[in-house]
């Protein structure tokens, strides 16, 4: 499955490292060949701190 929304974004098999943003997923694709993606890393977003630690 994220093998083909990678490729629907990219619309190819990308032929070295390649980083896309889906949405406010970040990925890296590390390995591919000619029929697929093989290896992604997946970076999830960061998390908003909205409140202080309280001061003790």
């Amino acid at each position: 499955m994220l093998n083909g929304l990678i490729l629907e974004t990219l619309e190819d098999i990308p032929d070295g490292d390649v980083s896309i943003r889906i949405a406010d997923m970040h990925f890296k694709v590390l390995r591919s060949d000619d029929q697929a993606i093989r290896t992604v890393k997946i970076f999830h977003p960061a998390q908003p701190t909205t409140a202080k630690r309280a001061q003790r």
